[in-house]
């Protein structure tokens, strides 16, 4: 069962109503994020994050520098400042022309008990 005991309703000038709304479309969601990202990061007591430089650091940098010293996000955080390296592979023969590869999986397998090793 709900909880209504402590149910607030809105009133006029609470923090909690999102003015902005739920982002229309794409370029809505990527222009609310190009403003958060471009704005001053605070710590939690509301004090600037002062960088290396020692000018204040926005959203952006701070993410930025959280993916460079994190090894899961490392390879995402070059990829962001040099471009990502194309995942398509072309093969060619010797006069150029185009390879083909074709792989094709035959089961030769005579029994039908799945748990043995192929």
């Amino acid at each position: 069962m709900a909880n209504t005991k402590s149910l607030k309703p809105f009133q006029p000038g609470d923090p909690r109503i999102n003015r902005d709304g739920r982002p229309k479309d794409a370029a809505s969601l990527s222009a609310l994020a190009r403003r958060i990202g471009h704005e001053k990061a605070t710590t939690k007591d509301g004090k600037p994050i002062i960088g290396p430089d020692g000018k204040p650091m926005t959203v952006l940098e701070v993410i930025m520098r959280q993916w460079a010293q994190d090894p899961k996000r490392q390879e995402k955080f070059v990829d962001r400042a040099f471009g990502k390296v194309p995942d398509r592979h072309q093969l060619e023969n010797e006069d150029g022309s185009a390879f083909v590869l074709r792989v094709e999986y035959v089961n030769k397998r005579t029994d039908n008990n799945p748990t043995d090793a192929a």
